[in-house]
């Protein structure tokens, strides 16, 4: 019985949005076509953050109530150019002009931006009825081989490997709750879905579910499936690499804590559940079978 809306500030084939949110039962997409704005509003790929979190608002106070609403801002997106008047952290001047000095006062703009969005939502009555989620879609500064690898690596304090580049920040607020705990279990988005589900209260009838409650789970573990092969894995303890050759035993591993090198025959279940999952995920896909999960979970 919720309303659901998205709202991204790109143009709307984007990733073929104007197609797929509708066939995800998405009631309205919200795209660059649908805000108000000059060229000189658009930074990078899309509609500055500050005023695309504010017309979002200005639409929300306006949906059918309870509602659910994913929200995209796109000015953190590399290549991370922004506007010199923008810009407001100082950067040391060996940093100066490369994609490491972008990438933190892109950053730093996008958390201006979204504070500006909170304090919003309060102004307009809605934060005290939401649960608000905040995730990052996909890492930031890659490693190259160049400078920005180097540069990293100084600033985490220790080899920039996918392991860090993938860890990206999923925070959730509970208006009221005085709820505040830091979780560090390991996962993935298609854990969102049982975590926001069990948040809300909502049992999952909807046939398969993918995925886990991360708030309620005792297992911690993610298969990666981009930019690493396939079979790469990290769980609470271990991060493994597949080879690229594809042969198990030319695989590397390190202890997630330490970034000390393990033996990776103790990545080796792991390893098969993570091929598992993707060619389970796969033969999903390429068969269509959701619909027909989802009818012989209803006839059970």
């Amino acid at each position: 019985n919720y309303s659901t809306h998205v709202f991204h500030g790109n143009d709307k084939e984007f990733w073929s949005r104007d197609r797929m949110y509708p066939k995800l039962g998405i009631d309205e997409f919200i795209s660059l076509e649908k805000f108000d704005y000059k060229k000189k509003d658009i930074i990078n790929l899309g509609l500055n953050d500050m005023d695309f979190f504010d017309q979002t608002v200005s639409h929300m106070k306006e949906f059918k109530k309870p509602f659910y609403s994913t929200v995209i801002n796109i000015t953190g997106h590399h290549p991370y150019e922004i506007p010199e008047e923008l810009k407001e952290l100082k950067i040391d001047d060996e940093h100066t002009d490369t994609l490491f000095a972008n990438y933190l006062q892109s950053m730093n703009y996008a958390d201006r931006a979204f504070g500006q969005f909170i304090q919003k939502l309060k102004e307009e009555g809605l934060y005290d009825d939401s649960i608000i989620i905040l995730y990052g879609d996909h890492a930031g500064v890659y490693p190259t081989g160049d400078k920005s690898e180097e540069y990293m690596k100084e600033f985490v304090g220790n080899d920039y490997q996918f392991d860090e580049y993938m860890n990206v920040p999923l925070i959730i607020n509970l208006p009221g709750s005085k709820v505040q705990e830091t979780n560090e279990i390991v996962g993935g988005e298609i854990d969102l879905m049982p975590t926001i589900l069990n948040l809300l209260g909502i049992d999952n009838n909807k046939g398969k579910r993918f995925g886990s409650d991360l708030n309620n789970s005792n297992e911690s573990f993610v298969s990666l499936l981009y930019h690493v092969p396939v079979g790469s894995f990290i769980d609470d303890e271990k991060v493994f690499r597949m080879s690229n050759d594809g042969i198990f035993e030319n695989s590397i591993a390190w202890n997630k804590n330490t970034k000390k090198a393990i033996d990776i025959e103790e990545c080796r279940e792991g390893y098969e559940k993570a091929i598992k999952s993707f060619e389970e995920g796969q033969i999903i896909l390429e068969n269509d079978l959701i619909d027909d999960i989802i009818r012989e979970q209803e006839n059970k």
